[in-house]
């Protein structure tokens, strides 16, 4: 349901409080009293055709303004704005009105008739006429005839406002245009309530608005002049095309009046006024329309409030404001200008103050700060303040003042400035314990103007001044790099309202470590401190000065500590690295002048791969001056699995070097991982180094020949371990990729030629194994496509092996496969052939419980079993020999005759 509110006028009657005076035989007042709910306006001046207006208008019942002795006379107060009017109270002395009218106008030149008065009694009297609910600025008494022989005369004219409708909150929907009919429709838009849009003067006319887009509509208010509508309806459209009618309105008042509908509640872009009949045989005329939307939620202002310890004023009681007490006031002269300044007895971190105004307030006041009382600082100047109570909110302040002033300008009515409670909102200072600074050395110091040295000697008592000009700066240089964590600058009075503290490696390209702004005034020590950062140079670059004078700075000082010299450690061997972007290569390759750059973003990475799960104690990364303001350095002994070593943050511009020591930690991989650049490039290292312990491997040499599961390697690199559905079961190797290896120690008991077996499996195009020993290539074989990742088939190579301990590497060259096992055997050919080239002859074979052994010299003979254990040794002599083999497992034996090795097998 809208609610429409009319303020025109609806209803006019008189009130009077009379009682019979039994002696006298008439009426006689009993009260003088405006009714109730009259909230009394604040009258501007008045002025009378004879006599003294300003008694009938000075609040003071016991004066009067007496007119002359004729029926002719009048009365008029102007309120000094235009004003919601209820009610107007006259209180007469007996010498009163038999007869008069009272009118109102809103420019003191066209009079509105409000109501006329006959036959009205004689004796003092009150006459309220209520209900008169328009807008004027002045009334009018306008005296007919007289009751007395005497003149007019009143004691008090007082003009309410009651409020007749809730007051309009409005979150104003701003218009783009308006259309009429006829007239300038924009001056009912342009927000000044004294420009008006007038139609011709004829019936139907139509005003158009348009707000641009589709808007929430909660509240429409029509100002209308006097000639205005008697019938008309509103209507809505979000498209100027299609219609709705939102209220219709018949026998309107006439009068100025304000129309206010409500509870609109609906969307539109469109508002159209169609006026039907007019009150006047003028055309219609509007000084303005409005449209508010929703309100504006606000949440409560929560103001920590500070302890005032005293109050001041330039006239009336200033401790009435700062009592606590709602109920008191604080009072000014009825002149301007008039102030009021509290005290908060020490300096205060602010951020807001809240003035809570009574009706008497100021229409323009700036509101002032101080730290000392003498040198103040705007906050915030306000203007066209309304009038009424109201309660100023002036937060975001955040400065550091001891003293808050408000300078009054222009009051809002004729009386003082008058306010219930001043409140300042903000935290105290607390008093930390002096900054402990672990003091860099300086080695000089240079400024634009001034002896820089008086701000870097020791001396507290000595200053460097520059000239009285805000562009100046101070710089001092360290000598070399450090490591800064703090600067500590003791400013005189002359000192910095806003400044850069800066910092540079080079002395040439600077980096901002903070931005101050509003700094106090007043002798003061600044402390800049988490600066986490590498300079060789610190600048303070002045914007704005506090005072006339130049900048004034009694000392500066830098804390920090000297860089670590890289850890003496042992250099681990890089294998490879990879990147997000870039080459990675050129950070690993021990070329000073080469780098790894990154793409220009943040999320970049390098990894540097170690070859073997290693223990890392030290990592150091030199960097381009393209470098990371922020990076986490992680480790991982898989490549998937990672764990952060540690996070740097803020860490300087320029060409460094970081140091990450104190890791001892396993990992095979190392990352650099950015999260924030310093420079709008990419990342760029020169070089990373990693220093460990390289771990002692314990080498388990298995004898061959022997079958040994791909698995039981002792070192490797980029392979994984899987389950297999190969016969047998168990574990095999997976995930073997160009350039994964494994290696394995075998113990060859005499030097020949053997066959390597490779039970492998692959899904792809054709692989290729390496096979090397101790490093040295002994050849390729090919891995064909078996038809799946466990599907196997077992491949081999023929290799030579010396006697003695070897490592074997089995290298991946090509597309990646699987491998469950690998073994060593002897070269399948007849035992008498081979033994006949050597001129040696073993029989029988396969043997029993014994063999012969026929030779040409003398020699030794050694028998291992499969697992490379010497079962057996003996002397034997040129021609046939008998060698006893009783309790022997059946199985194959390897006998070795000098440095040949013969195969056997025992049945």
């Amino acid at each position: 349901m809208k609610k429409v509110y009319l303020f025109a006028l609806l209803a006019v009657s008189f009130w009077q409080v009379h009682a019979l005076d039994p002696i006298k035989g008439y009426p006689t007042i009993t009260t003088n009293q405006p009714p109730p709910n009259c909230n009394i306006l604040p009258i501007a001046s008045a002025t009378a055709t004879s006599g003294n207006a300003a008694l009938a208008v000075d609040g003071i019942s016991g004066t009067r303004w007496e007119s002359e002795f004729t029926d002719a006379q009048s009365l008029t107060v102007d309120l000094g704005v235009l004003s919601n009017v209820s009610t107007v109270t006259i209180d007469w002395e007996t010498a009163n009105a038999k007869d008069y009218v009272l009118r109102g106008s809103v420019d003191g030149t066209t009079w509105i008739d409000i109501q006329t008065l006959t036959n009205m009694p004689a004796g003092e009297r009150t006459d309220a006429i209520e209900n008169i609910g328009a807008q004027y600025r002045y009334l009018k008494m306008d005296g007919v005839i007289r009751n007395t022989a005497y003149g007019y005369s009143i004691y008090e004219f007082n003009v309410c406002d009651n409020e007749l409708s809730p007051p309009v909150v409005c979150n104003t929907v701003v218009p783009v245009l308006a259309t009429t009919s006829s007239g300038n429709g924009a001056l009912a838009i342009d927000g000044n309530g004294a420009t008006r849009w007038e139609s011709d003067a004829s019936d139907p006319q139509w005003l158009t608005i348009d707000y641009g887009v589709l808007a929430d509509m909660n509240t429409i208010s029509i100002d209308w002049e006097t000639a205005n509508a008697k019938d008309y309806t509103v209507q809505g459209s979000v498209d100027g095309t299609t219609w709705v009618d939102i209220e219709s309105f018949t026998d309107m008042p006439t009068g100025p009046r304000t129309d206010v509908i409500e509870d609109v509640d609906a969307q539109y872009r469109y508002l159209k006024i169609n006026c039907v009949v007019r009150n006047t045989p003028y055309g219609y005329s509007i000084y303005e329309v409005e449209v508010c939307g929703p309100p504006i939620v606000v949440p409560p202002y929560e103001c920590e409030a500070l302890t005032i310890a005293s109050a001041t004023t330039t006239s009336g009681v200033a401790a009435l404001a700062i009592d606590g007490n709602d109920g008191s006031r604080w009072e000014s002269e009825p002149s301007d200008p008039q102030s009021i300044t509290v005290d908060l007895g020490a300096l205060a971190d602010i951020n807001g103050v809240t003035i809570e105004w009574e009706t008497a307030n100021a229409k323009e006041y700036i509101l002032r700060g101080s730290v000392d009382g003498t040198t103040w600082v705007d906050i915030e100047s306000f203007t066209n303040m309304p009038t009424g109570e109201r309660t100023d909110i002036i937060d975001e302040i955040d400065a550091q003042y001891r003293y808050i002033k408000i300078d009054g300008i222009l009051r809002n009515t004729p009386y003082g400035y008058s306010i219930y409670e001043i409140q300042v909102c903000g935290e105290e200072i607390i008093v930390v314990p002096p900054f402990e600074c672990e003091a860099v050395a300086i080695a000089s110091a240079t400024a634009t103007s001034g002896d820089a040295a008086l701000a870097v000697d020791g001396d507290a008592g000595s200053r460097w001044e520059s000239d009285a000009t805000d562009a100046q700066s101070l710089t001092v240089d360290l000598g070399e790099l450090f490591n800064i964590n703090a600067v500590t600058i003791d400013w005189e009075t002359a000192n910095a309202k806003d400044y850069m503290l800066r910092g540079s490696a080079d002395g040439t390209t600077w980096v901002d470590i903070e931005t101050l702004t509003n700094m106090a005034t007043g002798e003061r020590t600044d402390i800049i401190d988490n600066i986490a950062a590498q300079y060789r140079y610190i600048k303070m670059d002045g914007v704005l000065r506090n005072t006339q004078y130049g900048y004034s700075i009694y000392e500066l000082q830098v804390c920090g500590e000297e860089i670590p010299v890289p850890v003496d450690c042992d250099a681990l061997a890089i294998i490879g690295a990879t990147a997000s972007t870039g080459n990675a290569a050129l950070a690993i390759d021990g070329v000073a002048g080469s780098r790894w750059e990154s793409e220009f973003n943040d999320a970049q990475w390098l990894t540097i791969d170690l070859g073997v799960v290693t223990e890392v104690n030290v990592v150091t990364i030199a960097w381009e001056t393209a470098n990371a303001k922020d990076y986490i350095l992680k480790g991982s002994v898989d490549g998937l699995e990672w764990t952060d070593i540690e996070t740097l943050t803020n860490m300087a511009t320029g060409e460094r070097t970081d140091v990450i020591d104190g890791i001892n930690a396993e990992y095979q991989y190392i990352r650099m991982e950015g999260v924030l650049r310093n420079t709008p490039y990419g990342y760029s290292i020169y070089e990373v180094s990693v220093c460990g312990q390289i771990p002692e491997i314990e080498i388990d040499y298995i004898t061959i020949p022997a079958l040994i599961q791909a698995e039981d390697y002792y070192n490797m690199l980029g392979v994984q371990q899987e389950a297999t559905t190969d016969a047998g079961g168990g574990e095999s190797v997976g995930w073997i990729d160009a350039g994964d290896w494994m290696d394995y120690g075998i113990y060859v008991p005499a030097t020949a030629e053997y066959t390597i077996d490779f039970r492998v499996a692959s899904a792809q195009g054709t692989g290729v194994i390496q096979v090397l020993a101790d490093g040295v290539s002994l050849g390729n074989v090919a891995v064909p496509n078996t038809g799946g990742w466990q599907v196997w088939q077992t491949i081999s190579k023929n290799i030579t092996l010396t006697e003695g301990n070897h490592s074997i590497r089995v290298q991946a060259a090509a597309v990646p496969f699987n491998l469950n096992w690998i073994q060593f055997k002897m070269p399948e050919t007849s035992a008498v052939q081979d033994f006949e080239k050597q001129k040696v002859v073993i029989y029988p074979n396969p043997a029993s419980s014994f063999i012969n052994i026929e030779l040409e010299a003398d020699n030794h003979l050694e028998i291992f079993n499969s697992h490379g254990a010497l079962v057996q040794q003996q002397d034997v002599k040129p021609g046939k020999n008998r060698v006893d083999l009783n309790g022997y497992a059946t199985g194959l034996y390897l006998v070795k005759v000098g440095n040949k090795t013969y195969k056997i097998f025992i049945k």
